[in-house]
């Protein structure tokens, strides 16, 4: 069965222009590759334009204008590209078009090889600037918007999740890189709607009996007395000023007792 392909635009929201033509057989990720690009300083000229977006806090827009299935995608992207470059259009595309293979798979070796290729490659001044400005805007409601629609509903497989999981497995923070995260997130508020939709999304959910026993597995050891000085100071001061409902200080009783109740059990046995 043929693979089913797409031509789509990237469009420059401050004035309208089309900018980019490409082809995909992803189009709901194909955006985010290319921001993710435009944020680790790649050389490409559409990755840069896309990153001055960024610096502004602005991003493209993406349209589809042509499917298709088949290897009519090269020809029809040269088509798009030709009829955009007579029109007038400032188009970051680099060739004619008709590039790469639809369902082109690197071989292990060939990653292999372009891992270390890239590896202690140092990243120029101008890139770091550029990242750390993309990082620092914040998104807008409509762009947040988009992305959660566009990956709701997406569950991720048993295999990518224990990929997931063996790639970070046994990895910690350095103690320099807990202090940036606690400073970026100390006196941030999430939105009601926010807490609700993050209640709702646990709401009920039950968990398997091995995450229960890996998390078991993770915790024993770990003293459950009274918690030292520093971590009582921590915690005052990030509740300070905060105004609990009643539901919520119930749920803080229920599990403080449950807290209290394994520490009973773990000092009988």
């Amino acid at each position: 069965m043929a693979r089913p392909w797409f031509i789509y635009i990237l469009i420059d929201p401050r004035d309208g222009e089309v900018r980019y033509v490409g082809w995909t057989t992803r189009p709901r990720s194909r955006l985010g590759v290319h921001l993710c690009n435009a944020r680790r300083g790649e050389s490409y000229y559409v990755s840069r334009w896309i990153a001055s977006l960024l610096a502004e806090g602005l991003q493209p827009a993406m349209r589809v204008i042509e499917a298709g299935d088949g290897c009519g995608y090269a020809q029809a992207e040269r088509g798009w590209i030709a009829h955009y470059r007579v029109q007038g259009c400032r188009l970051t595309n680099l060739t004619d078009g008709g590039d790469g293979a639809v369902g082109l798979r690197h071989s292990t070796e060939a990653k292999a090889k372009m891992s270390a290729a890239k590896k202690g490659r140092p990243v120029g001044e101008a890139a770091l600037r550029n990242l750390a400005k993309s990082w620092q805007t914040p998104l807008s409601r409509e762009s947040r918007a988009k992305i959660g629609l566009a990956h709701r509903g997406k569950i991720v497989g048993a295999e990518a999740r224990a990929k997931l999981r063996a790639a970070n497995l046994g990895k910690h923070h350095s103690e320099e890189t807990c202090a940036k995260i606690s400073e970026i997130g100390r006196g941030r508020k999430r939105s009601l709607d926010a807490i609700e939709r993050t209640a709702a999304t646990h709401r009920g959910r039950k968990r398997s009996p091995e995450v229960c026993a890996r998390i078991s597995a993770a915790k024993k050891g770990i003293c459950l007395g009274p918690r030292p000085p520093d971590v009582k100071e921590k915690i005052s001061r990030t509740l300070h000023g905060r105004v609990f409902s009643q539901d919520h200080l119930q749920h803080m009783a229920e599990a403080q007792r449950r807290r209290w109740k394994r520490v009973k059990l773990e000092a009988a046995a």
